[in-house]
């Protein structure tokens, strides 16, 4: 994840379970071709509306083949459409729809649009008015990755894509402006306490113990002690002398004889991997 520092540099994304395709539409045809480059426009015929309603407009449109099932992504569904010829195609479009979820937009009436940054590419999408039965344009969120993360948990999946703002559109080529997420689980706490740091964080902290919200008082929710740059174990430091207070703000203190405590007014992200300890992501909020 970016840190939150870098929030508004990013755009985010949900991270939809499908099948990556890109579409050309217009002039009353539509086809579609998947990542290896194969033609499988046969095998979604929802999506040839989207030609009628570009009308004299020639789009070339990147974005992910979706198939749901009791309002849900549905993998299995999703696979018989990806394997079904033209005629079983045809077949399965009620009981196994699929929805073309459009993400960018790479050229538009005859000209590249690939080395725009992605806000104008995303601009130049917004502008088709792009909403059908089985194709839309969904949100892109500017910032606040952690928000994105927590509701990609909660509608269950995969992750989120975080995007440079000011990002070309690179095909085939793997790069550090696009980056996918898988499943972060970014959780906001407040900083409650530290534990001095030794060797080259001699003078800093070592870890920094970590409360959320219980009720009317705060409950201890462990400590981070990776994912600091050097400025911030500087910085925060100075910043947690200034909140030092004698007695911890928490009813249920760790057993840390070395800690120290502060006043709980510092918020910020910690991102938590299903095998890894919990990350720093930066602070949400200066002192107040």
């Amino acid at each position: 994840m970016p840190s939150t520092a870098e929030d508004r540099e990013w755009a985010y994304e949900f991270a939809w379970p499908g099948r990556r395709t890109l579409v050309r539409a217009g002039g009353a045809r539509v086809t579609a071709v998947d990542e290896t480059g194969a033609d499988v426009t046969a095998r979604y015929p929802e999506l040839r509306g989207l030609a009628a309603q570009l009308g004299s407009t020639e789009a070339l449109l990147d974005g992910q083949v979706v198939v749901f099932a009791a309002g849900r992504p549905d993998p299995e569904g999703l696979r018989r459409r990806a394997e079904a010829d033209r005629e079983t195609a045809r077949r399965l479009v009620d009981r196994h729809p699929a929805f073309f979820f459009v993400s960018d937009v790479l050229h538009l009436d005859g000209h590249s649009r690939l080395d725009l940054p992605y806000v104008e590419r995303r601009a130049l999408l917004d502008e088709l008015g792009l909403a059908g039965d089985h194709w839309q344009v969904p949100p892109t969120h500017l910032g606040d990755g952690g928000a994105v993360a927590r509701a990609s948990r909660d509608h269950g999946l995969p992750g989120l894509l975080a995007k440079r703002r000011s990002s070309p559109y690179r095909p085939g080529r793997a790069n550090t402006d696009w980056l996918f997420v898988e499943a972060p689980d970014v959780r906001r706490v407040l900083i409650a306490g530290w534990r001095p740091g030794g060797g080259r964080r001699a003078g800093t902290f070592g870890s920094l113990l970590l409360a959320v919200p219980d009720g009317a008082s705060l409950r201890y929710a462990g400590s981070v002690g990776v994912g600091f740059s050097q400025e911030e174990l500087g910085s925060l430091a100075a910043t947690l002398a200034e909140l030092e207070q004698p007695r911890p703000p928490l009813a249920d203190v760790p057993d840390h004889p070395d800690a120290r405590w502060v006043r709980p007014v510092l918020a910020a992200e910690v991102v938590h991997g299903p095998k890894s300890a919990p990350r720093w992501r930066g602070l949400l909020s200066e002192p107040g």
